[in-house]
């Protein structure tokens, strides 16, 4: 967490500090225009209601403890039972069962780490490997696969409405520049389909590398809009084609 704490509040300040230069090298020569910013500052979000609040509390409660723990036995216990907690949770979604594999890089990572920069009793059909560092890998192996699966309750949750809300109270005067974090993390795995789409970049001149990407990142804010304009009329995604002008 302090490592993605600390990369997420430097890469954020760049990008944060680098759009609206970018932006205005961006729309020079844009044809017609197609976006209206102040679209997004009208649309009205309804405020969240605190939902299961104890529940959410617990849970990250737990996942912070959950560092301290040791035991194997415990930990393989708990994961077990995070793991089965969300599958009846998601209505019995097999996907439950496995989604922290989706995220194997990570596990690779803590191999890397714990098995070759580990100090102990070394195993001698296993080079640079020591015994402390392959226990030291399962620990993290299952702490990683239990907060993973909790990610998956706190989703169920809407822990997110949670943090929200909480936010506007700490913040009441930003609650424009809240909603739309808060809505570039609903529609972040919608936008990133389109943009590997086909959609988003059939009939582009590549030839003209700056006129090619204003008429793509025109596209995705289109798309974005659309996303927007529908929860605003209480539809779900891409419900029509209808083009915002």
């Amino acid at each position: 967490l302090p490592f993605m704490g600390i990369a997420a509040l430097f890469f954020g300040g760049l990008i944060g500090l680098i759009s609206p230069v970018l932006w205005r090298i961006l729309v020079i020569g844009a044809s017609s225009p197609t976006i209206r910013p102040n679209r997004i500052s009208t649309h009205k979000h309804e405020s969240p209601k605190l939902l299961p609040t104890g529940a959410i509390l617990f849970i990250i409660g737990g996942a912070v403890l959950l560092a301290t723990v040791n035991e194997m036995r415990l930990l393989g216990s708990i994961a077990a039972g995070v793991t089965l907690t969300a599958f009846f949770s998601d209505d019995r979604n097999v996907a439950a069962l496995v989604y922290p594999l989706r995220f194997w890089v990570m596990f690779l990572f803590i191999s890397i780490i714990y098995l070759f920069f580990s100090y102990g009793t070394r195993i001698p059909f296993l080079p640079f490997v020591t015994y402390e560092g392959a226990v030291a890998t399962a620990a993290q192996f299952l702490r990683l696969w239990t907060w993973l699966e909790a990610g998956l309750l706190l989703h169920r949750l809407h822990c997110n409405q949670l943090l929200f809300t909480l936010l506007q109270r700490l913040f009441p005067h930003h609650g424009e520049t809240l909603l739309a974090g808060l809505l570039s993390l609903e529609y972040f795995p919608e936008v990133l389909s389109f943009v590997k789409g086909r959609e988003a970049r059939d009939g582009i001149a590549w030839r003209r590398p700056l006129e090619g990407l204003i008429v793509f990142i025109e596209r995705v804010q289109v798309h974005i809009l659309r996303l927007i304009e529908g929860e605003g009329k209480g539809e779900t995604g891409l419900s029509g084609k209808k083009e915002i002008s």
